[in-house]
């Protein structure tokens, strides 16, 4: 914009009217071209990501847990049952 602000100018001074009339087009163009710019940033709202909810609701453990929880014992039988090639029907 400034450019072209400054060749409007410099046509002005030399008085040469074909200069000036580009300059005007120029600087008209680019006053419009400004314009769109402003209205599509104005009407795109920033859209703010929510956080992530988790299941628990967010809360952490405060300590790791130092042994796993015991297995069901009629889970562990069924498990030492199956070799894993078997079809497992539920």
């Amino acid at each position: 914009m400034d450019m072209a602000q400054t060749q409007l100018a410099s046509a002005i001074e030399a008085g040469d009217a074909t200069a000036q009339v580009e300059a005007n087009k120029k600087i008209a163009e680019l006053a419009f071209e400004n314009a769109k710019l402003k209205q599509r940033k104005d009407a795109t709202p920033v859209q703010q990501e929510e956080p992530v909810k988790l299941s628990d609701g967010g809360q952490l453990p405060n300590e790791t847990p130092q042994q796993m929880p015991q297995a069901d014992p009629m889970a562990e039988d069924w498990a030492a049952k199956i070799d894993g090639s078997e079809q497992i029907e539920l």
